[in-house]
C-alpha cells in the first residue's frame, strides 16, 4: 500500500467463519507494531449457542483483488468459501462462498479504531445466489452465494482458493 515494499495489510479467515484485517505499522515497536480485529462474523465463531448450520470454516486464505469502477471510490474486494474439509460428506453446515468489500483500502486503522468495528454479517451481504449479475450499491458491504441450499448439491463445499481475473471470481466446489 505505501510503496516501501514491505507488508502493509494482512486479511485472514478463520475456522469460526471469521474474517479478520490486520494493518502492519512499519518501524513502530513490537508492541505497536499490528493492530487488527474482526471485519466480518460469517460463521459460528465466538457465538454462544449459534446453529450447526452457521458454522462454517475458512480454510483458504482471501482472494484480495483492488476494484475501481468508474466514477466510484475504490474498494478491496475479498473472496473466499467455506467448507468442513475434514468432514467433506457433512451436509448440516450452509456453506457459502462470499465477496467482501473493504471501503477503506487505503487507510490504516487504529486499534481504538478497530475495537469500536461493527462486524459485517451473513445477513448484511446480498443474496446472488439466483442473480449473480445483480447489481450491488456502491456502500454495499459485499454479497454471497448460497451453496447447499437443500437443492442437489447438498453438501457442496469451496476446495481452494479462489481467483479473481479481469473482474470475474473463479472458484472449485
Amino acid at each position: 500500500l505505501s510503496g516501501d515494499g514491505l507488508a502493509d495489510r494482512m486479511y485472514v479467515g478463520d475456522m469460526g467463519g471469521r474474517v479478520w484485517r490486520f494493518d502492519i505499522w512499519n518501524g513502530q515497536a513490537a508492541s505497536s507494531l499490528v493492530t487488527g480485529g474482526v471485519n466480518a462474523r460469517l460463521g459460528a465463531g465466538g457465538i454462544a449457542g449459534a446453529p450447526r448450520e452457521a458454522a462454517r470454516r475458512f480454510y483458504n486464505a482471501p482472494d484480495v483483488a483492488i476494484i475501481q469502477r468508474r466514477g466510484s471510490n475504490p474498494f478491496f474486494n475479498l473472496a473466499l468459501g467455506s467448507g468442513y474439509r475434514g468432514h467433506p460428506l457433512e451436509s448440516d453446515t450452509q456453506d457459502r462462498f462470499y465477496s467482501l468489500r473493504d471501503h477503506l483500502p487505503f487507510t490504516k486503522r487504529t486499534q481504538t479504531q478497530y475495537d469500536a468495528i461493527t462486524p459485517t454479517v451473513d445477513g448484511n451481504l446480498v443474496d446472488v445466489t439466483t442473480n449473480v449479475n445483480a447489481t450491488l450499491s456502491d456502500s454495499s458491504p459485499g454479497w454471497k452465494i448460497l451453496l447447499n441450499d437443500g437443492g442437489s448439491w447438498l453438501g457442496e463445499k469451496v476446495l481452494a482458493e479462489s481467483v479473481t481475473v479481469a473482474g470475474a471470481i473463479l472458484f472449485p466446489t
